[in-house]
């Protein structure tokens, strides 16, 4: 993992600190108001591509707005069925950046899966 995102909101932080605590404690861990409720996609990739060289991005929010948006980051459209209880997260992989093509969903995890790893 070469980077968190999370949105600002004290539970989307909280785990994405405590992923990035079990996975990768040196890992950066910055803030986008694109991860907000209502936030977009367009918003949150061109956030991203201010680090081109971090490809392996875990990405922390809020639903209804986060399965929506892993869907559009993966190319998957409207339909997908990822579906995130709160506090859930993924870790997407992108083959460059700014993406030119979807990125690659590489897992999701439940606050259940989180607790555990904790």
């Amino acid at each position: 993992m070469d980077w968190v995102v999370s949105s600002p909101l004290v539970r989307a932080v909280e785990t994405a600190e405590i992923v990035a605590e079990c996975l990768a404690p040196n890992v950066p861990i910055d803030f986008c108001d694109a991860l907000r409720p209502g936030g977009s996609a367009e918003a949150l990739v061109t956030f991203l591509a201010r680090q081109p060289n971090r490809k392996r991005v875990l990405v922390t929010g809020h639903e209804p707005d986060l399965s929506l948006l892993a869907a559009r980051l993966i190319g998957a459209g409207r339909h997908a069925n990822l579906a995130f209880k709160k506090g859930g997260c993924c870790l997407v992989e992108f083959d460059q950046m700014p993406p030119k093509s979807p990125a690659q969903l590489i897992w999701w995890a439940t606050p259940r899966l989180l607790r555990k790893v904790g």
